[in-house]
């Protein structure tokens, strides 16, 4: 399958309009199936210019993502080998010389050992995440160098991903499955109240992988798994502490904050015999509201939600 990048140029179509700026307007299509397409949009006619071409491997979910910033324009897709992602900046102040030596140093990353499923870059465009069709895993890599940053675990047995979203600050993750399953992760920030979770048992020699996986630091069940059909969220950022998962067959929308609690108390030290104080954080995601009916359109808007 070939992967193509077109400029689409909008031309009057009539004579009076032509006598006027011959383009109107510029945009920028992705073809996953490599078909040039004609439309007729407000009496304009579109025609296409190729910029790039690439060949990836068999994508019907049309899975990519693209994060335009000041000094780039990344896009992200499947690569050409099942588990590849292949990572380009298309950024058109670049000259076709540039271009052209670019695409021979264009970024691959082998993320999974199986076919991905879902990927997503930070609002900065210097991070991808990713998961395969087995679902259980979450990669997050660094767009330029390609080095693994993060590596969490969804849940033991295999799912799939339904969309996947960085806040706008760029410093969590929210990943959903068709489990209904919304986990929260953290992707900066060393501080003990930013730590995701970890096993007990991970500093323990010679115990499986597993035991040393990082988890969400928040989750919460959402939809509801007893509907006939499984419904697939999408997701969106109202803020950097608030989530909006959009039902579509539902025809409603649901917002969740994440908030933290903290358990405070004291215990006591048998070994110097003092009450220590403890101040132990204790996150979980509320569901704020819920509005049933239409879905906003790709022209309408949730406020400042970020999807």
């Amino acid at each position: 399958m070939e992967l193509k990048m077109e400029r689409n140029f909008s031309i009057p179509t009539n004579q009076s309009d032509k006598k006027n700026n011959g383009v109107i307007k510029e945009l920028e299509n992705i073809h996953s199936d490599g078909i040039k397409d004609k439309k007729l949009i407000d009496g304009m006619i579109s025609t296409s210019e190729l910029i790039f071409s690439f060949e990836t491997i068999e994508n019907r979910l049309g899975i990519s993502d693209h994060v335009i910033t000041e000094n780039s324009s990344i896009l992200v897709f499947p690569g050409r080998n099942i588990g590849q992602l292949h990572i380009v900046d298309i950024s058109n102040k670049k000259t076709s010389s540039e271009r052209d030596e670019e695409r021979k140093s264009v970024s691959i990353v082998k993320a999974h050992k199986n076919a991905i499923q879902a990927v997503c870059l930070s609002p900065s465009g210097k991070m991808i995440a990713s998961a395969s069709e087995f679902g259980t895993i979450i990669r997050v890599h660094d767009t330029k160098n390609c080095a693994l940053l993060y590596e969490f675990r969804r849940g033991l047995d295999s799912a799939i991903i339904t969309d996947m979203k960085f806040s706008p600050n760029g410093t969590k993750i929210a990943i959903l499955s068709d489990k209904n399953t919304l986990h929260i992760y953290h992707v900066y920030g060393d501080d003990n109240y930013e730590k995701n979770k970890t096993h007990m048992l991970k500093n323990i020699p010679l115990f499986p992988k597993y035991f040393k996986s990082t988890w969400s630091f928040v989750s919460k069940d959402v939809g509801n798994k007893s509907d006939v059909i499984n419904d697939m969220g999408k997701l969106g950022w109202a803020d950097d502490d608030s989530v909006v998962v959009i039902w579509k067959f539902k025809g409603i929308w649901e917002k969740y904050d994440i908030m933290i609690n903290s358990l405070i108390g004291n215990v006591f030290d048998g070994d110097n015999g003092n009450w220590d104080h403890f101040d132990e954080p204790k996150w979980q995601i509320v569901k704020e509201g819920c509005n049933i009916g239409k879905i906003p359109t790709e022209t309408e808007s949730l406020g400042d939600m970020t999807f």
